[in-house]
């Protein structure tokens, strides 16, 4: 469905103006999902004639300002919203950066082969975002900018990354002297805003975020202040995008666990008080879970890989987990011997510690024996003892001392 041939409808009884990332993606010539509309008039009367029009669901999301979010049947978020002051000058005036602060009418929109055009002439640019833009540069509108909205601080590190621009020389300075006013922003806009920026981490840009001790200031550790630790994260997220194809957990969860492991090893910070922080920014519980799990395995193998090379039953006592992804657990590991200069110890000991955790969960996979097995071949009724006999024999299984059938139950008649 086209929605700016219904907006263009709309607004031929008012103005209705597009306006910051639409306009920003377009003329960088990126695709975006999302719509930011301002209206000049009966902003109610238009949302609900667009809603119709588009059969779309309307939320409101801010009644005393006016804000309505209209969610198209494609997934589409399309957002109204009132003028900010008298008029659109007014209104782009009080946005965050130069680059998000065009805007055009809808009126003035052309069409051709379903793609939107916008001519240069036809935008209203009173800050020169579009040069910036040309330029790849970030500029905040004025000094107030940040203070208006502290998570700006870190939206700004997120087109950084995204777009790879370059901060103005002013904006970098505030950017830096500002940092403490995210701890007066919400935990879950913080969360929301993180998870945006360490899913397009770029790795000349990301330094800065580190340098400037904004993972300091949201999980208050000091271990990215020594520039070495810089180096070394730095050094481990840039393996960050290789053989993506086979990484089954999500980009920002990842970039966490890496930039836990190296606070978590030389103890500036202890898992549980991870784990807290993480609940504290409205993380959910499987995401949490998926860190700890990480950073525990990964912190116990670094820390103890003499104990557990060649000593299977104490990797699959303390290492193995059945959703473990192994290859990620490899490539996290490679990476952290690398940036460390101790391949050798990589190459000697924990590849042996990788082989066997494989090995083991060939074998657990390999032959599964459920609770019917378990009470059909000792003749006994459900009950917690056939978790036990099922937990004992899956050990058995992983270390190799069943494989078969036949040796399940020689074992298990053993146990009863």
């Amino acid at each position: 469905m086209n929605y700016f041939s219904i907006l263009k409808y709309i607004s031929q009884n008012q103005k209705i103006y597009i306006v910051g990332g639409f306009i920003r993606d377009h003329l960088l010539g990126l695709e975006t999902k999302d719509i930011d509309l301002v209206v000049i008039g009966d902003i109610k009367k238009t949302v609900d004639i667009f809603t119709k029009n588009t059969k779309s669901k309307k939320v409101i999301l801010d009644s005393k300002r006016n804000i309505y979010r209209v969610v198209t049947k494609d997934s589409k978020f399309i957002d109204f919203s009132a003028p900010v002051g008298q008029d659109i000058i007014d209104d782009l005036g009080h946005r965050d950066f130069t680059i998000n602060s065009i805007a055009c009418l809808i009126s003035d929109l052309k069409f051709c082969n379903k793609k939107v055009t916008i001519k240069q002439s036809n935008l209203i640019d009173p800050f020169n975002g579009t040069d910036d833009l040309k330029n790849k540069e970030i500029r905040i509108l004025n000094n107030n900018t940040l203070k208006d909205d502290p998570i700006r601080i870190l939206r700004a590190h997120r087109f950084s990354n995204r777009y790879n621009f370059d901060f103005d020389k002013r904006t970098k300075i505030i950017l830096k002297n500002e940092k403490n006013l995210l701890k007066t922003v919400k935990e879950e806009r913080i969360k929301e805003e993180l998870i945006k920026l360490l899913n397009f981490v770029n790795i000349n840009r990301f330094e800065e975020f580190l340098i400037d001790s904004l993972f300091t200031v949201i999980f208050n550790i000091n271990t990215y202040k020594n520039k070495g630790n810089i180096k070394k994260c730095l050094s481990m997220i840039s393996k960050q995008n290789e053989n993506t194809s086979q990484k089954k957990i999500k980009n920002y969860l990842l970039l966490l666990i890496k930039l836990f492991l190296i606070p978590l090893l030389q103890k500036d910070i202890l898992l549980n008080e991870i784990k807290f922080s993480l609940s504290k920014y409205t993380f959910s519980k499987k995401d949490i879970y998926i860190v700890i799990k990480y950073l525990t395995i990964l912190s116990e193998t670094i820390r103890n890989y003499e104990l557990y090379y060649n000593n299977d039953e104490l990797i699959y006592n303390n290492l193995y987990k059945e959703d473990l992804d192994i290859y990620l657990l490899n490539q996290i590991l490679n990476s952290f011997y690398k940036c460390n200069d101790q391949v050798e110890i990589y190459n000697e000991k924990v590849l042996n510690i990788i082989k066997s955790l494989k090995t083991i969960k060939k074998r657990v996979n390999q032959l599964i024996f459920d609770g019917t097995f378990i009470k059909e071949t000792l003749n006994i009724k459900e009950g917690i003892v056939i978790g036990r006999y099922k937990k004992l024999l899956k050990k058995e299984v992983a270390l190799g001392k069943v494989k078969s059938k036949k040796e399940a139950k020689i074992y298990l008649k053993k146990l009863k």
